[in-house]
C-alpha cells in the first residue's frame, strides 16, 4: 500500500478566502490605477486646452502687432483710425485701418506708404452677438480676426489669423495718436463644459 505524504504547512495552496482577499486587493489596486490615470489625463488635457487658449491669443496679438508697428501717428500719412466695423453688444472699435511705412524715397523726397491694410473681428457665420450660442460649440458670440488688403495686382485679400476669439476684441488708439492698445480674447470649451479664456492686452507705439 503506497501511502502520500502529507503537504508541510509552508507547501499548502490558497484557500478559497485567501483567493478571494486577494482577488479584491488585485481588483482595488488596479482601479485605483485607472482612477489615477484618467485624473491626470483629464488635467493634462485642461492644461493642454489652457495652453492652446494662451497661444491663440498671443498669436493674433503678435501678427497684428507686428504689422501696426510699421504704420505711423495720425497726419503722418499712415491714414490709421479705429472704428466698429462689426457692430457687438459691448459696443467699441474692433476695427483698425493703416498703411504701413515702406520707406523714404529719395528721389521724391517722401515716404512710400503701403496700400491700406484692416485687421478686423468678424462673427463666426452662424453667430450674430444675441448673447446665445448659435452654433451649439459652447462658445457664445465667438469670431475671428481678419486681414484684409490688396495684393501687388490690385485683387483684395482676405486672410483669417485666428479663430474662437470673443467679441471683446478691441483696437483703442490713444487720443495724442501716440500708441494702439488692443485687447484681444481667446476661448475655448472643455470636456466637463466649462469654458477657458485668456485675455492678452498689449500697447503699441506708433512710428513718427
Amino acid at each position: 500500500m503506497v501511502r502520500r505524504a502529507s503537504a508541510s504547512a509552508g507547501e499548502k495552496g490558497l484557500t478559497l478566502v485567501e483567493a478571494t482577499v486577494a482577488l479584491v486587493l488585485l481588483v482595488a489596486v488596479i482601479g485605483l490605477a485607472v482612477s489615477t490615470l484618467l485624473t491626470t489625463t483629464r488635467v493634462l488635457g485642461q492644461a493642454s486646452d489652457h495652453a492652446v487658449v494662451e497661444a491663440t491669443a498671443q498669436r493674433a496679438a503678435n501678427i497684428v502687432i507686428v504689422e501696426v508697428r510699421q504704420s505711423g501717428r495720425p497726419g503722418s500719412g499712415s491714414g490709421i483710425a479705429v472704428d466698429a466695423g462689426t457692430p457687438t453688444p459691448g459696443g467699441g472699435p474692433n476695427r483698425i485701418v493703416f498703411r504701413k511705412n515702406l520707406g523714404f524715397d529719395e528721389t521724391t523726397e517722401t515716404i512710400t506708404w503701403s496700400p491700406a491694410v484692416t485687421f478686423a473681428f468678424e462673427y463666426d457665420d452662424r453667430e450674430s452677438g444675441n448673447g446665445l450660442d448659435d452654433d451649439g460649440d459652447g462658445l457664445v458670440d465667438e469670431g475671428r480676426l481678419v486681414r484684409l488688403d490688396t495684393d501687388p495686382g490690385g485683387a483684395a485679400r482676405r486672410i483669417v489669423v485666428a479663430d474662437r476669439l470673443l467679441d471683446t476684441l478691441r483696437f483703442e488708439l490713444d487720443p495724442g495718436g501716440g500708441f494702439v492698445t488692443l485687447t484681444v480674447e481667446a476661448a475655448a470649451r472643455l470636456e466637463d463644459g466649462t469654458v477657458r479664456k485668456h485675455v492678452v492686452r498689449e500697447q503699441v507705439s506708433l512710428r513718427n
